[in-house]
């Protein structure tokens, strides 16, 4: 592959790589000044990023593991055998820019019609993901601190002639259940690895080991390895079948970055979990596990509000709750404040080599019926039928997980001024068509979306606090259907996008909106008229 940069530089390191590049149009600038950035093209597709930013072409480098915490652009589809740390946590700017076909086509993948996306906003799992069918390639890319960076780098994509368009692929079907709830259930030797491996490793470890339950990263702002070709419902499938078991690992903010909206953000990551795992085939009645890694006794109160949260959402959704962390910090806490809204199931990290669940951290009647894992030992690598793999050793004692009575009708969430994620966009989608607020769709209920809120409030004869409840969302509705267009639309193609049903936010209620409607009101057992009245919003915002 040729690489063309644009800079002063004739040359740059690319992580070990082999690379050809072309440098174009030297910048003039003083003998002593360094470029601030540079140009990137891959198949005529051109990004304009920090010029400390790596560029790694995964075609030269196929087992390169796709990291979270380097600035990179990645070029190429990220590889199935990618040789990644086992237990790594983090997340930072970067790019991956990669063919697109089927295989690079997730359901939350959106389209863009040009080469700079027209719309950009931070989600809750910082990643954002769209296609460019003009330059047939697919966009990954995932952010730490600094969005706005990000943003910039994204907005600055433009084409040139060699760009060579590609058909869009169908959207994936919407997952059904790819497992049973119970397969994250299981007693016996297990392991976690950074990426999903491939099938082929899969089926030479069930013929020479012992090992029947593997953890799979799944979602979450930190998540380290968030390009993982082999992460599919089929693959889950398949491994099942094989007789595996799995434990579903959610890597969502660390504790320092909790601060005094942790309860909020408890529920919008379960929320983005159970999202997730549902676009992944994993049903209700499945442990999720929520990875918190270890903390000081600074931040405990957060930690205990935010995975409190965490556990009342995932039951609210009918899923099960657990919880990964440190003996000296989250199971330590856990443990001093066991109660009604502890998780279900508690996974401990004491690398002591002992495939058992016994420890003294524990009071010994808590998650005491088969409610705990051991993280045994980390970052080793094993081979085993010709395939190597670095991994953790777990050991699990899960009997908690089975099929769910459905959910009662839920009720309206309440939002209010802090509170961030995909409902707040809704709220703010939902006030730019009702009254013209003018609203940046940020997911990020601040001065401007409460001064909206009021106004609205006010304009209703309703209670002028600030808070969307029951009564403030049942005036802010309104009924959508094939031929609406606007920022109601808007606000419905999102919502889809995020319970894991891809639709295209262009505000235009067309037939693929409606067929994704019908999708989502099948899922949650609604009737399919593929029109969008109070109930179909009650539970896309629930």
């Amino acid at each position: 592959m040729t690489l063309i940069v644009k800079g002063n530089n004739m040359a740059f390191r690319t992580a070990g790589l082999a690379a050809t590049v072309v440098v174009l149009g030297a910048v003039t600038a003083p003998a002593d000044a360094a470029p601030a950035t540079r140009d990137v093209d891959y198949r005529g597709y051109h990004l304009t990023v920090p010029a400390n930013w790596q560029v790694i072409d995964l075609a030269e480098r196929p087992t390169t593991c796709v990291r979270g915490d380097l600035h990179a652009v990645y070029l190429g589809a990220p590889g199935r055998d990618q040789q990644c740390p086992a237990h790594a946590v983090g997340r930072t700017e970067s790019v991956v820019i990669q063919p697109l076909d089927a295989s690079a086509v997730a359901s939350d993948v959106l389209v863009s019609t040009q080469a700079a996306p027209q719309h950009l906003s931070r989600s809750v799992d910082q990643e954002v993901r769209f296609a460019v069918p003009a330059a047939g390639v697919v966009v990954s890319a995932t952010y730490g601190s600094d969005f706005d960076t990000l943003a910039g780098v994204l907005r600055s994509a433009r084409l040139d002639g060699s760009a060579r368009a590609a058909a869009m692929p169908a959207a994936p079907r919407v997952a059904t259940a790819s497992i049973a709830a119970t397969d994250t259930n299981y007693t016996g030797d297990g392991f976690d690895a950074c990426n999903a491996p491939s099938s082929a490793l899969m089926a030479a470890w069930t013929a020479t080991t012992a090992y029947r339950a593997i953890g799979i990263y799944f979602g979450g702002s930190h998540r380290y390895c968030s390009a993982q070709p082999n992460l599919t419902p089929a693959w889950l499938t398949e491994q099942a079948g094989r007789g595996w078991h799995f434990l579903p690992i959610y890597v969502g903010t660390q504790a320092s970055g909790l601060g005094t909206t942790a309860a909020a953000k408890g529920s919008a990551e379960a929320d983005d979990a159970v999202n997730a795992a549902a676009a992944l085939g994993i049903p209700p009645g499945s442990v999720l596990y929520n990875d918190m890694e270890a903390y000081s006794a600074t931040y405990t109160t957060n930690v205990l509000n935010y995975l409190s949260a965490w556990t009342a959402e995932l039951h609210a959704k009918g899923y099960k709750s657990g919880v990964y962390g440190s003996l000296l910090s989250a199971v330590r806490d856990l443990n001093a404040t066991y109660g009604p809204t502890s998780p279900d199931v508690v996974w401990f990290a004491s690398y002591n080599n002992a495939k058992n669940t016994d420890t003294s951290y524990i009071d010994p009647t808590h998650w005491a019926d088969h409610q705990r894992a051991h993280q045994y030992h980390g970052g080793v690598s094993e081979t085993h039928g010709g395939y190597t793999l670095e991994m953790d050793g777990d050991y699990l004692d899960v009997q908690v997980a089975g099929d769910v009575t459905p959910p009662p009708t839920p009720s309206w969430p309440v939002v209010v001024a802090g509170s961030i994620g995909e409902r707040v966009k809704t709220v703010q989608y939902l006030l730019n068509h009702r009254q013209a607020a003018g609203l940046a769709v940020d997911g990020d209920f601040g001065p401007a979306t409460l001064a909206a809120v009021k106004a609205f409030q006010s304009a209703h004869g309703l209670p002028v606090d600030g808070r969307v409840g029951a009564a403030t969302w049942e005036q802010l509705v309104v009924p959508v259907q094939q031929g609406s267009t606007g920022s109601a639309v808007k606000a419905v193609q999102s919502q889809l996008t995020a319970h894991g049903i891809r639709t295209d936010v262009d505000g235009d209620f067309g037939p693929a909106t409606t067929t994704n409607v019908e999708a989502f009101q099948a899922r949650s057992a609604l009737p399919r008229t593929g029109t969008v009245g109070t109930t179909t919003w009650l539970y896309l915002v629930a």
